[in-house]
């Protein structure tokens, strides 16, 4: 659930509905979930993925799980709501060098980053 379902118009409650099912899903399955916020997308308003964005933070604090928001490290500083262009290839999707500044954005907040190093 996230950013494809809110572009294909799917409302944010059913999206949340979505991913509220996934975490107890893998709860059950013994998997400590994490969720990972929508990242900047130019091709999609930039006010429903703020609001998308800020469901995902409140479902964390309700569910007690940690939400990893990772737009920071690819958006565009020019353009927040965007993915800068190094860091993509579509337009909307991380390339190779996105893909890696979003792992390490989640490393980081499990505090992964530095083991076994």
């Amino acid at each position: 659930g996230g950013r494809n379902d809110g572009a294909d118009g799917l409302p944010t409650a059913d999206i949340i509905d979505r991913l509220r099912q996934m975490l107890a899903q893998s709860r059950v399955a013994g998997i400590e979930p994490v969720l990972v916020s929508v990242l900047p997308d130019g091709t999609v308003n930039g006010a429903a993925l703020a609001a998308l964005r800020g469901a995902i933070a409140a479902l964390g604090v309700e569910q007690g799980v940690r939400v990893v928001h990772p737009g920071a490290r690819v958006a565009d500083p020019g353009n927040p709501n965007a993915l800068l262009s190094l860091y993509v290839y579509s337009g909307a999707h991380p390339n190779d060098r996105g893909g890696r500044r979003v792992a390490e954005a989640v490393a980081w907040a499990l505090g992964w980053m530095g083991v076994g190093d």
